[in-house]
This record gives C-alpha cells, structure tokens and sequence, in this order.
C-alpha cells in the first residue's frame, strides 16, 4: 500500500488514504491509542460484512511491530460535517432516512451479536452507494464487543472495572454507569444521534465532557419539544423511545426500528 494523505484522526488513532499496488483505495488506520481495545475491537468485526458498515479487510505491523488497521475507503464527509453544516438540524425526511439506514448496519452487528458502543456523528461517514447519494455507513468499532450471549470459554471482558469508553454526549446510562451492554445501549445512541439531527444540538449540550457525563448519569430523559414542530409527528414519539432511561423500555431488536421510518422516500439517486 501506497500512503497519499492524511484522512483524519480518531480517538485510537491517526487515519491515511491509500492505493495498493492493485489500485484498491483503501483507509489505513494507525492505532496509536488503547491497542488492546483497538484491536480486540477490530477483530470483533473483521468478517462481518454488510453495506451499511465499513468493511475491515485486515490488521498488518510494521517493522517496529505496530499496528495498522486496512479497511474501506470511504469519500464523502462525515455525519458530524454535514450537521456542522446545518447548525437547525437536517430536516425530518433527511433525517429518518439517515436512522433507518444506521439501524439497517446496528441490526446486522445485533445478528452477529457485537454492541458497537460508540456510535455517534463523527462515526457515521455518508457516501454515494448503489446509485444513491447521502447513503450513510457506520465505522470505527474499536470499542465494539460481543454480547455476554456470544463470548467464547475464557473471552477477556473489554472494559475493565472503573473505567468507562465512548462519547458521553452519545452514550446510554448504563454505559456511563459501566454495566454491562447489549443492543439497546446502541439504540440509546441512535436515539440521541437523530435527536441531534432534528434539533440540531445534543441531547444534553452540557459545557464540557464532565457535564455531559453527569446529566447522563443522573438518568435524565431529554425533552422533545424542541424539534416538535419541525418533524413529523411519528419522529419524536420514536425518538423518546429510543432514549427512555430503563433499558427496558427500549425496543430491544434493531429491527423494530425499521417500520419507525416506513413511507419515507429513500435517499437522492443520482
């Protein structure tokens, strides 16, 4: 592989674009950050395939034994860009659209029993795909983990006890309480992913990280007014649902969430 530029900087890492020597573009991923999670993550996800994720093709070291996660390229910006873009939100249709299709890529990594556990703007890169245009893929699983119900004799758990990963903004309570997760903390996440959509801020835009962490664990539960008259009726119901504190009060299976956005017209075509 042939590094051309710099892509951007994760929180595990730095991130290039490059060309193999067949003509493949491809996303290499320098894990500078956390490699235990990093990887442990990764290798979670490394064949699991769908058009809603980026595709992990392989983990490789250098000479001096560091490693380099070589995934999908992905051009177009990232979700965070275009809401930085519209400081309103995106609008109802763009953004029900844009949940059914990150819930179609939470469903697939339900199905293969992985909690993604930090999805957020910034993890969501929009693309033309298939003839459709602002066609979102979801990315970066290095704190993804299989469920309690998929973990193999003698699996190392991937938080360790005291310590809590992910973006307070975007994360459920019981992941700010470092218990254990299954998929209805990513559908928390989704929940306050399209609450940002709509309303054009955060569930809680608290002043600064500590703050943020707080209110979430204090459990409290956003208020939908906001973005009320600027959606459709259907999408601050399910919107609630999605961020209900008791997890069980969650809809459970990813799939649920799909008839939420039925009758919305998909996304452009070129």
């Amino acid at each position: 592989y042939t590094i051309q530029r710099a892509a951007g900087r994760g929180g595990f890492g730095e991130v290039y674009y490059a060309v193999s020597d067949g003509g493949r573009e491809v996303a290499i991923k320098a894990v500078q950050n956390y490699e235990q999670i990093e990887l442990r993550g990764i290798g979670q996800c490394m064949n699991i395939k769908s058009p809603h994720l980026v595709t992990i093709f392989d983990v490789r070291h250098n000479d001096q034994n560091e490693p380099f996660v070589i995934m999908e390229y992905v051009s177009g910006p990232s979700l965070r860009e275009l809401l930085t873009e519209s400081p309103g939100g995106l609008g109802a249709q763009k953004a029900a659209f844009f949940r059914r299709e990150i819930a179609k890529g939470l469903s697939f990594l339900q199905e293969c029993g992985v909690v993604h556990r930090d999805l957020k703007p910034e993890n969501v890169f929009v693309t033309t795909q298939g003839g459709i245009r602002d066609f979102p893929k979801v990315l970066d699983f290095g704190l993804a983990k299989v469920t309690e119900r998929q973990m193999r004799p003698g699996s190392m758990v991937l938080t360790q006890q005291g310590m809590v990963f992910g973006t307070p903004e975007f994360m459920s309570p019981e992941q700010a309480h470092g218990k254990t997760l299954d998929a209805r903390s990513d559908i928390y996440s989704l929940g306050s992913v399209l609450y940002e959509m709509l309303a054009g801020e955060p569930p809680f835009p608290g002043p600064n990280t500590r703050a943020d962490m707080a209110r979430t664990l204090q459990e409290e539960e956003p208020p939908t007014q906001e973005f009320r008259t600027h959606t459709t009726p259907a999408l601050p119901t399910h919107q609630h649902k999605h961020l209900a504190t008791p997890p069980g009060d969650r809809e459970h299976h990813q799939s649920a969430l799909r008839p939420a956005t039925r009758g919305v017209p998909p996304g452009p075509h070129r």
